[in-house]
């Protein structure tokens, strides 16, 4: 193919993918996709760490202690607070948790019940991730950066752009 008709055509897929954003029933553009493609999600371990998150300020309440927590090679900083024993959340399984969802000074957001697939990208990437490996009854704290949460968009009005999230999980199901 000619270098010309190449050129083109990149630009028009480039074009196309900047105007094909979903809208919401509000009518703004809904939030990008904050999850990466199953095959580039990095396995929990002790990844480099995540400078936005080691250089945040976390309200007391929240009992957020980074040096006790696992950081993932993602940036994602997480903490079992009870191991669970029951049935484990894996990719493709429907998991159901108990959340509480706070920004990092504190401010409630956001608590419930949720149910989701595993790896299925309904969620932000910090769920997908973080709730992997859990096993019913336990309890894990969720430290989320902005970009395995809701990025640059944030989520209007309770949470704002660039915002790290931190979440407190109960695993309550498996199926």
């Amino acid at each position: 193919m000619p270098r010309s008709s190449s050129s083109a055509l990149i630009l028009a897929a480039l074009a196309c993918a900047a105007c094909s954003k979903p809208a919401d029933s509000s009518g703004t553009a809904a939030p990008p996709a904050a999850t990466p493609p199953a095959a580039s999600v990095p396995a929990p371990g002790s990844g480099p760490g995540n400078p936005l998150i080691e250089a945040a300020t976390f309200g007391a309440a929240l009992g957020v202690d980074l040096k006790r927590s696992t950081k993932s090679a993602s940036g994602l900083y997480y903490r079992d607070i009870v191991v669970g024993t029951g049935a484990e959340a894996k990719p493709g399984t429907q998991a159901s948790v108990k959340y509480d969802g706070t920004l990092a000074d504190g401010t409630r957001f956001d608590s419930g019940t949720y149910p989701f697939i595993v790896g299925a990208h309904a969620v932000v990437a910090g769920w997908d991730e973080g709730v992997a490996g859990m096993k019913v009854g336990g309890k894990r704290q969720l430290i989320i950066a902005p970009d395995l949460g809701y990025g640059a968009s944030g989520r209007p009005p309770k949470i704002p752009p660039n915002s790290i999230m931190v979440f407190m999980v109960e695993l309550v199901g498996v199926q």
